[in-house]
């Protein structure tokens, strides 16, 4: 009796686990875009106050805050030449969202700066779009994934038995 209780148990941990994680992920996913955000934020400032390279406000954006963005903007520093060979990690974002970031960082520092602004504002609607749109998903679905995962542990916890 105390082992089957205790299989129940451990199974149903493991599902809400489960649940867990992949609720944990629509979080980061939703972190992820608002971090677009404001990376395009800071970018449009910098390009009409301070005038400082592409590479400087990239590192100052890296620096300044640990990011799910993080690695695509490593990846983005560490290729030598941008117009091309920028092979991005798709990580969070879905294929035509991260052909997005990638279209975002290639267009970079390449137009007069009234320009880069007008292009980073098209591309900070987008990212808000796609950021509102992981809130939403996180809202309606976090909590089910933890409940599916708890129940389905349980079942599999009595087929065990």
């Amino acid at each position: 009796m105390t082992a089957a209780f205790l299989i129940l148990s451990l199974a149903a941990l493991a599902g809400s686990m489960t649940g867990l994680m992949f609720g944990k992920r629509l979080s980061r996913r939703e972190a992820y875009f608002a971090d677009a955000v404001d990376f395009i934020n800071l970018f449009i400032t910098e390009v009409k106050f301070r005038k400082n390279s592409t590479k400087q406000i990239v590192s100052e954006f890296l620096n300044a805050r640990s990011t799910p963005l993080r690695l695509n903007l490593t990846e983005y520093l560490e290729c030598g030449d941008y117009s091309s060979g920028l092979s991005l990690t798709r990580g969070l974002a879905s294929a035509s969202e991260a052909a997005e970031i990638k279209k975002l960082l290639l267009c970079l520092g390449t137009a007069d700066s009234e320009t880069q602004i007008f292009e980073l504002e098209n591309f900070k609607e987008r990212f808000a779009v796609y950021a509102a749109a992981a809130a939403d998903k996180r809202k309606k679905f976090a909590a089910v994934y933890v409940k599916l995962g708890f129940f389905g542990g349980l079942a599999l916890g009595i087929i065990l038995i």
